[in-house]
Order: structure tokens, then C-alpha cells, then sequence
């Protein structure tokens, strides 16, 4: 049933959406628990007022004419459109019992990031998802989410992105590696090192490939496993390096020591995807503002401030 809580839509409107999902009359009186008669009564009020059919019989079962499918999208449109303003006029009061749902494609970058924020807007409660970027974009679109953190450069129409950290890659090491003797290494002595990675079906591992691929490298990986936990054992055993990316490093465990790339190059960029709203959510437009305030001493990355 869409009337969804407390919406204030018209009720013939609402009959009429869910005759046209149903395609019963008896199925839709069911769902929006009135009786037949009222609904059928709808359906023709509206019929009339329009002067056109909406319906057309076959059997037991009802079919929007092209009329009225026409009319559908413009109901839908308008039942969507009236709880956004509804759902914008409440969390304009005050910003101390609004809502944010998020996805994070990255689940394990920016927890203090998150915990920083509901510290700052304490009676603000968060709704956080692990999804992949494309089923994230499309919640973002059918207003189901208010915003993703992805690594992906996928573009959307009607959604903005904010590039929020230029994201690089580091070589991880054991403590006693004997790398460890200078403070970087170059991109070309990656190739005489043997590695431990992800599967090749893995993201991190396709795009971490396709990048050194394109500078014309090929790193050797001896051992390829399915966990972050295998890859951090097997390197402290010395005999191995990984790959780690400057976001990671914030949270990264002490007992291994990391070593810049150089030159130094965007790995990747991780960006805000969010709705392109005349009217955003206050709730969102104050995490956008928040994340545009961080200072930069406050992170190990940098974070571009957000341009409205």
C-alpha cells in the first residue's frame, strides 16, 4: 500500500494507484482496507472528473487504458514529490530528530568520520548500509538513501559528486623487512617483490591491477586469498608484501610498517554521490557541511571542501 504512514495525499488518487498496481478491485480495497463499493465509487468519481476511462475490463481482472497510464506516472510523480515535502517540512524544525541513510561501498573507511558527526548532532540517528555502488546509486535515485561514500566513478543522472579523498597506494611490510632501511619505494622495485593479495575477483585486486597495469607494471602475487586478516599474517611473516591505501592507514594495525609509493599517484578518488534536490535534506545538507569544515590536521588524508 502506498499511502505510507501518516501522508497527506488525496484518497481518490491513492484508490486509484493501487487499483492500477493490483489490477483488482477487490485486491486494492483489501490492501487499503476500505470496502470495494468505496473504491470502485473512486475510480468512477475520478473517471468522470476527467472525462476519460482509466480502466478497461477483461475477465475478472481491470488494465489501465493509455489515459491511464498517463495519469499513473503523473499520481506517482505527485505521491513521491508530496512525501519528500512532507518528510523536508518536519526535519526543517530543528535538526535534533532527523534521520541519514547512507551507503558506504567501503565499509571499514571513515567510522570515526561517522562517529564524529552524531557526537556533533547528538540526536541525529544515522542508517548505515554495506551495498554494492550500483545498488546504492539506485536507492540514492528512488530517495531510499540519502547519500553513498564509493570508490566508483560511475555517473548518474540527477546526482551530484563531491570527490572527497584522492585516494594512494603504500606497500605494507614486516617490521624487520629490510625495506624498512628507506623512507619509500619506487614504483619500478615493486616488480622484484613477491606479494599476497585478494583473489582476482575481488575489486580492490582488479582495480589495484588495472592501475599498475597502466603504468605499465605487473607485481608478482605468490599467494592469493579470500580475507584482509590471511593477507596482514602472511606479511608480517616478512616474506611477503601487500598492498594497503592511504585511507586505509588510519586504521590500519601497528605491527606492520608502510611505505610510500613513489612518485606518488591517484589510486583511486572516494566520493560523495548524493541527489541533485532544489530543497536537500537539511539532515544531509548539514554532513555535507560538516565533512566540508573538517580541519586537515584532523586526518591522515586530505578532504576537498564541498562547493555548493
Amino acid at each position: 500500500m502506498l499511502s505510507g504512514g501518516d501522508l497527506i495525499f488525496p484518497h481518490k488518487l491513492l484508490y486509484f494507484l493501487e487499483v492500477a498496481k493490483y489490477e483488482n478491485m477487490t485486491q486494492a480495497a483489501k490492501a487499503l482496507k476500505v470496502s470495494q463499493p468505496a473504491v470502485s465509487q473512486a475510480i468512477s468519481d475520478l473517471e468522470d472528473q476527467l472525462q476519460v476511462p482509466l480502466f478497461y475490463r477483461q475477465g475478472r481482472r481491470i488494465f489501465l487504458t493509455d489515459q491511464g497510464k498517463t495519469y499513473q506516472n503523473y499520481c506517482q510523480s505527485a505521491h513521491k514529490q508530496l512525501q519528500i515535502g512532507q518528510d523536508l517540512v518536519r526535519n526543517q524544525r530543528s535538526l535534533e530528530k532527523g534521520q541519514l541513510s547512507l551507503a558506504i561501498t567501503m565499509p571499514h573507511v571513515f567510522p570515526d568520520l561517522i562517529q564524529r558527526f552524531l557526537e556533533k548532532y547528538p540526536g541525529l540517528s544515522l542508517n548505515q548500509y554495506d551495498l554494492s555502488h550500483e545498488e546504492a546509486i539506485k536507492q540514492i535515485q528512488n530517495y531510499q538513501l540519502d547519500l553513498a561514500v564509493t570508490s566508483s566513478q560511475m555517473q548518474a543522472p540527477g546526482l551530484q559528486k563531491q570527490v572527497l579523498v584522492d585516494d594512494k597506494l603504500y606497500l605494507a611490510l614486516s617490521l624487520d623487512h629490510p625495506l624498512l632501511k628507506q623512507d619509500h619505494i619506487l614504483l619500478e622495485n615493486l616488480e622484484s617483490l613477491d606479494f599476497i593479495g585478494l583473489h582476482k575477483h575481488y575489486a580492490f585486486r582488479q582495480e589495484s591491477d588495472q592501475f599498475l597495469a597502466e603504468l605499465g607494471l605487473r607485481i608478482t602475487h605468490k599467494i592469493n586469498v579470500d580475507d584482509a586478516g590471511s593477507i596482514l599474517r602472511l606479511t608480517q611473516t616478512g616474506r611477503y608484501a601487500s598492498l594497503i591505501t592511504s585511507i586505509s592507514l588510519p586504521n590500519a594495525p601497528d605491527n606492520l610498517a608502510y611505505l610510500p609509493i613513489m612518485p606518488q599517484k591517484t589510486f583511486r578518488q572516494v566520493s560523495l554521490i548524493y541527489r541533485s534536490d532544489p530543497y536537500p535534506n537539511p539532515v544531509l545538507q548539514a554532513f555535507l557541511d560538516f565533512i566540508r569544515q573538517l580541519a586537515l590536521k584532523e586526518s591522515r588524508t586530505s578532504f576537498r571542501p564541498i562547493e555548493h
